[in-house]
């Protein structure tokens, strides 16, 4: 959003693509918290299957439900109103405890009741502005707070740890940039924005930061381990920024943000821009005086 690339081709894929890495990663990390959790594997299955049950239901029987009562209650143009509100944090509150009981962390059954929600006429959108101010200004500061607190950088004290931290941002930015690369290029994409689309796969954002103090209350991953990739997120997350608006820059791109891969590209683009510009005043006095002439 910062880089104004939200509605662009390059933005877009980046963003589908991220979002289908959430979804791979939170799978995972739903089994590995289940695996973690469990005190035998008949009792990790049984906790896995629970919760495949419940993300059933709340595809197919919840939803439709949910659906039906927020048609019946709200008009294209309006806003959630406060008994739609309070319906919904009532229902991510309930699959969230659901999740806690079987064994699984709360928070995938707050990310499954969100996936649920209907996404026609922007109501989404809608819905994100009335529970924003709270999340932004309650939640959000103290969950950093948290990570903060468990981010202990004066333990990484040896050499070793910190090649670690090194070769943790290495593989994990070169993994996801030739990673991206390649798979843009195989959908016949341009090589600066298969670069583009890379880069901002290698963003790391909350998704992650959530998933990494999970993995350390679920005893996953330990408190080093914690840090390390918490540094990682935050350096690969620092670096984004500067290398998109160096390789995409406002310059080279068009208004439905395609990219001019040379000069002359823009000045072509350009002149046709003012060709067409100055055609279409023509064509408009042409049928003016035209139909002065029918009137007359």
């Amino acid at each position: 959003m910062e880089l104004d690339l939200l509605t662009s081709p390059v933005g877009l894929i980046a963003l589908s693509a991220g979002v289908a890495n959430d979804v791979v990663g939170w799978t995972l990390l739903g089994v590995s918290v289940a695996l973690a959790q469990a005190s035998s594997g008949e009792v990790a299955i049984y906790m896995l299957l629970c919760c495949v049950g419940w993300a059933l239901l709340m595809v197919y029987g919840i939803r439709p439900l949910l659906r039906r009562f927020i048609r019946s209650s709200l008009s294209e143009a309006s806003s959630p109103s406060e008994a739609q509100l309070a319906v919904i944090s009532l229902l991510v509150l309930v699959s969230a405890l659901f999740t806690g009981m079987i064994g699984i962390h709360p928070i995938f059954g707050a990310f499954l009741a969100g996936t649920i929600l209907p996404k026609e006429g922007g109501y989404h959108e809608k819905l994100e502005m009335r529970f924003a101010p709270v999340i932004y200004n309650v939640l959000l500061p103290p969950f950093f707070a948290l990570s903060g607190i468990n981010t202990n950088i004066s333990g990484l004290t040896s050499g070793v740890e910190w090649g670690y931290v090194v070769a943790v941002c290495f593989i994990a930015f070169v993994g996801k940039v030739v990673g991206g690369f390649i798979a843009a290029k195989l959908c016949k994409i341009k090589t600066r924005e298969s670069l583009t689309i890379g880069i901002l796969m290698s963003c790391k954002g909350i998704v992650e930061l959530i998933a990494l103090n999970i993995g350390l209350q679920a005893g996953i991953i330990s408190q080093e381990t914690f840090t390390i990739f918490v540094v990682m997120a935050v350096i690969l997350t620092g670096l984004t920024q500067p290398l998109v608006r160096w390789l995409f820059p406002m310059s080279l791109r068009d208004p439905h943000g395609q990219i001019y891969h040379s000069q002359s590209d823009q000045s072509l683009v350009q002149s046709s821009q003012s060709t067409s510009d100055s055609v279409l005043p023509s064509a408009q006095e042409t049928s003016e005086k035209n139909g002065v002439r029918e009137t007359c």
